[in-house]
């Protein structure tokens, strides 16, 4: 693969040195007037269905969110409807993929798992990341979501609030993000959300090729395409002066780019399980809640198992031990896959003429309730304050 930006330290640091100037300012200002309870209350308040900011709102808010709610310069809405299409085509594979290998790969940074852990709940209740996982599918890929008071839309502003908060409260309360080590650059970086940009849009696609290999080139190329406005409308891209549109320079263009990005973020912040606590407590946890959701009778006939098979099938054994998760020896692994995956899939092709892959059977037992539950509200957004307010993240 070609040199290019996205494996440039040089380029790299820039990305991790820079937050968010925009929501960073507006946060500050609200905290300032004493106006976050009244911005998070708000946002819990405005969904699809009255998307406009309330008479209440506070003027730093409304500002922010008049001058975010622009699609980047250049998007092609063509492509995003393609997108916004293929999306909801492989919702569930993309869901189980993002469960099973792009959130416990993502804890082996900790950069991100350190900041995580501010907020116990992520691990005594980790189903709440989970939900809002889900509900940032329905978000992105549900139709006519990128448009002014669109789902994905409000997402990215969102999230931009909710980000500048973390950032504050890592800044004051871990000691690596503190004044005497500029060298860590920002909490909640621009390195940091495009790494996490990357574990939700090119490691699911890279996952179903080499796993499911039912995903067309077209329908891979729209899906990524949809991340990328999407990752802009977060605030990922250059700092926008005057009436200017945010771009998509911070943004791999491809996905030979965004494979180089993952590799050079994977080579800069994943570091080994024990130098990595928080990350392999997360990681853990994550796997018992993915145990949990296993309908009971199924857990009792021995399919508890299949959360671990999964990861094993889709994160591999040497970044399994980045987080301290342990792979089953091979032998026993396509035992227990030959029973609990590779079987029930014959039966469906054979009894119903159904050709599902591991990681669509995997999806189809434990999200599509919640993907219901997700379309009937919103998941819960908001800008904390404090680490009390960490804790009700969702």
């Amino acid at each position: 693969m070609a040199a290019s930006k996205w494996s440039d330290d040089t380029f790299l640091d820039t990305l991790k040195a820079q937050g968010d100037e925009l929501a960073d300012l507006t946060v500050a200002e609200l905290e300032a007037q004493g106006e976050l309870p009244t911005a998070n209350r708000i946002f819990r308040e405005i969904n699809v269905n009255t998307p406009a900011l309330p008479a209440d709102a506070p003027p730093a808010l409304r500002r922010f969110w008049e001058a975010t709610q622009t699609l980047p310069a250049g998007t092609d809405l063509a492509r995003v409807a393609r997108g916004e299409a293929a999306f909801m085509r492989h919702i569930f594979e993309i869901g189980s993929v993002l469960l099973t290998r792009s959130l416990p790969a993502g804890y082996a940074a900790p950069r991100l798992s350190r900041t995580l852990t501010l907020s116990g709940d992520l691990v005594t209740a980790s189903w709440r990341r989970v939900l809002a996982v889900v509900q940032l599918l329905v978000e992105i890929g549900g139709a006519r979501g990128f448009q002014d008071g669109g789902a994905a839309t409000m997402a990215g502003q969102k999230m931009r609030l909710m980000h500048a908060g973390v950032r504050d409260i890592a800044r004051r309360r871990l000691p690596e993000f503190g004044a005497l080590h500029p060298e860590a650059g920002s909490p909640a970086s621009k390195e940091d959300m495009l790494g996490t940009l990357m574990g939700f849009s090119y490691l699911p696609i890279d996952s179903l090729r080499q796993i499911a290999h039912d995903l067309p080139d077209q329908d891979a190329e729209d899906i990524y395409y949809l991340w990328q406005v999407f990752g802009v409308m977060m605030g990922i891209h250059p700092p926008v002066t005057g009436d200017a549109k945010p771009t998509f320079d911070y943004i791999p263009a491809t996905l030979d780019d965004a494979a180089a990005f993952y590799q050079s973020y994977a080579r800069r912040n994943y570091v080994s399980a024990d130098r990595n606590p928080d990350g392999t407590v997360l990681a853990r946890a994550d796997l018992n809640m993915l145990k949990q959701l296993i309908p009971l009778p199924l857990r009792l006939l021995g399919c508890g198992i299949l959360p671990r098979l999964l990861i094993q099938e889709a994160l591999k054994p040497p970044a399994m031990a980045l987080v301290g998760l342990r792979a089953l020896p091979a032998p026993l692994y396509h035992l227990l896959r030959l029973i609990y995956l590779d079987l029930p899939l014959f039966v469906d092709r054979v009894l119903h003429g159904l050709t599902p892959n591991r990681q669509g059977y995997f999806a189809g037992i434990i999200l599509r309730d919640m993907v219901k539950i997700g379309r009937e509200g919103e998941a819960s957004f908001f800008i904390p304050d404090s680490v009390v307010a960490l804790k009700r993240l969702g």
